[in-house]
């Protein structure tokens, strides 16, 4: 693992905690689209997979709805 991927996976892990997990506000805070936030959190595994999925009040999409088909 290089130095900035280190370095980016602490900020990104930081701006999770301070933001309760909610990804949206963590990406805010870093000055970063939700998309690519969400791209790295995944790559870094910052997040389960069950946490990408979760709606806006605490509920879990259905299997079919999450995976798109």
């Amino acid at each position: 693992e290089s130095y900035l991927e280190a370095v980016g996976k602490r900020l990104m892990r930081e701006a999770l905690d301070r933001c309760d997990g909610v990804q949206t506000k963590a990406a805010e805070l870093l000055h970063m689209s939700f998309r690519s936030f969400r791209y790295y959190a995944k790559k870094y595994s910052l997040v389960r997979r069950d946490d990408i999925y979760e709606t806006g009040n605490g509920e879990e999409l259905p299997e079919a709805e999450a995976e798109g088909a």
